[in-house]
């Protein structure tokens, strides 16, 4: 019995040596990597591939923040600005309104804001693999009634065109995900759409 006892113990000493069993410091190296995206460069211009995020003017006054649908419709019915999250459940991503983007304080600097001129540039670039760049949640768009939707289209204000008097509507420029086309549509100003730094 003490024989068999002693074998026993003998195999898994043996099965167990070599295993190294992870370090806590191990494991927070494997939590901590992430995808790293590199600036895309388009007939000379330079884009940040993460979506602007701040939630605050560059005078620094709060954006308000539209938490339900009732607050999205209101602040388009008032034309005021007003933010939200593209993902809600995971707080995640966030899209502008037309009110917020031409707003005279500025989300963006005017250096990095996307204009007409900008637009073109990128209209003119044939076959770009846009999608190796953005992920799903990026082709959210929040529309005027307040619900999110994700199209597979990437939505960005175009920016200099963002004045009074165009009716309801203002430029945008949209790219397929799937099939990364790109173009320049008229949008309801009520929607919610992403802004990109492109210098």
């Amino acid at each position: 019995m003490i024989m068999r006892i002693i074998s026993v113990v003998c195999l898994l000493f043996l099965f167990s040596c070599g295993e190294k069993k992870p370090s806590s410091q191990d494991i927070n190296k494997v939590a901590t990597v992430k995808k790293v995206k590199k600036a895309i460069e388009i007939n000379g211009l330079v884009i940040q591939p993460n979506m602007v995020s701040v939630i605050t003017f560059l005078s620094g006054d709060k954006i308000p923040f539209a938490r339900t649908n009732n607050d999205w419709k209101k602040a388009i019915a008032l034309g005021q600005p007003a933010w939200c999250y593209a993902d809600t459940l995971n707080n995640k991503g966030i899209l502008y309104n037309y009110y917020a983007v031409c707003d005279k304080r500025g989300i963006q600097k005017d250096e990095n804001k996307l204009t007409p001129q900008k637009a073109a540039k990128l209209l003119a670039a044939k076959e770009i693999k846009w999608n190796q760049f953005f992920e799903m949640i990026d082709c959210a768009e929040k529309g005027p009634m307040g619900n999110i939707y994700n199209l597979n289209y990437l939505n960005l204000w175009i920016q200099d065109t963002l004045i009074q008097g165009q009716g309801k509507l203002s430029p945008c420029l949209i790219i397929d995900n799937k099939t990364n086309e790109i173009n320049i549509k008229n949008v309801n100003k009520g929607n919610g759409f992403h802004l990109l730094d492109i210098n």
